[in-house]
């Protein structure tokens, strides 16, 4: 690997064992010179990287190498950028990665407490100073990357949509020419999809599995595919769509920034512009809401939606009354009273 420029500084590289060694200098001179020392080493069979001197790398080093290596390539790229520069804005690119320890991670959260941040919205600004952090390690910039613990957040108020409001956007948006989009609010709500996952939905990925026609949604936010068997309604639905019109999948053709602004227009025809819980990912809640709303299982639901973690899916567990006083009766019978 050549010497390149990286940031304030020069980072120099070699591959050893199948895994990249890189080390980070102030000057282009240093970086030739370790360079030449380390494809030495690994002609020798020597591992480059031992006695080498520890390089000191900085925090702008560490974000152009997470911008170019990871961020360049991620869904939301543009966003994570922008957090990351924020963070290191207020830590200085020049700052010696060595010296960001709890006492800087706590002035940053301060920074952002002051200017009135949600913990939620700090979290995800602390989670793109960890992952720069954590790629510096990858890098050799950083020996060891400091622990950043995320803020407690508070879980809002779930809306879903009742059956009479979900009929009412997929009415309207039906008048107003966007019949598709009318129906991509129907398999929002019987799919618990994410806008993103709907949209990105084939053809070829809706197919038969256990005696029952499943859609399969192989990009997702937690990175895992899932089957979601499809509502008699839906199957009815996609057979009678033209598939030739629709494209390689049902909603190929619906962009997404459309799709939220003709979501904004119909809120505002209905007079709910002051509800702004109202947006399209409510309709995976009242997905996961019906189904808790009629015993399904939490597990089910989390299969079914998708979340990594339990605790996301726990948050509809408030939903099922039903299946609490179903289950104390249980305890009830233990005695026969």
């Amino acid at each position: 690997m050549s010497v390149t420029k990286r940031g304030t500084g020069w980072q120099a590289g070699v591959m050893w064992n199948g895994k990249r060694i890189r080390r980070q200098f102030a000057s282009q001179a240093e970086a030739h010179q370790w360079l030449q020392e380390a494809e030495a080493k690994v002609v020798l069979g020597i591992d480059p990287s031992a006695g080498g001197r520890s390089a000191s790398g900085t925090l702008g080093d560490a974000l152009d190498a997470t911008v170019s290596d990871v961020w360049s390539r991620a869904k939301a790229a543009d966003q994570l950028q922008a957090n990351g520069e924020e963070v290191v804005k207020i830590l200085g690119r020049d700052r010696l990665l060595s010296t960001i320890d709890k006492a800087a991670i706590r002035a940053v959260i301060g920074h952002f407490e002051s200017r009135g941040l949600a913990n939620g919205t700090i979290n995800r600004k602390l989670a793109a100073l960890s992952k720069i952090l954590k790629h510096a390690v990858e890098c050799d910039l950083l020996s060891q990357a400091p622990r950043i613990k995320k803020l407690p957040e508070r879980l809002g108020r779930i809306r879903w949509l009742t059956v009479e409001e979900e009929d009412e956007f997929v009415t309207q948006l039906s008048h107003h020419g966007r019949p598709r989009m009318g129906q991509l609010v129907q398999f929002l709500a019987d799919t618990g999809c994410r806008v993103g996952e709907a949209i990105r939905l084939r053809w070829e990925d809706i197919n038969e599995s256990d005696g029952m026609m499943v859609a399969t949604i192989w990009e997702t936010k937690n990175g895992e595919s899932r089957s979601i068997p499809l509502t008699k309604r839906l199957l009815k639905m996609l057979s009678e769509m033209d598939r030739e019109r629709a494209g390689a999948g049902p909603f190929t053709r619906i962009n997404q920034d459309s799709f939220n602004r003709e979501w904004q227009i119909v809120r505002q025809r209905l007079g709910k512009d002051d509800d702004q819980q109202l947006v399209p990912h409510a309709l995976r809640h009242t997905c996961a809401s019906r189904l808790v709303q009629r015993g399904v299982e939490i597990l089910t639901v989390q299969k079914l939606l998708g979340h990594k973690s339990l605790a996301m899916t726990m948050r509809y567990s408030h939903l099922a009354p039903k299946t609490l006083r179903s289950a104390i009766s249980v305890l009830d019978d233990v005695r026969g009273s």
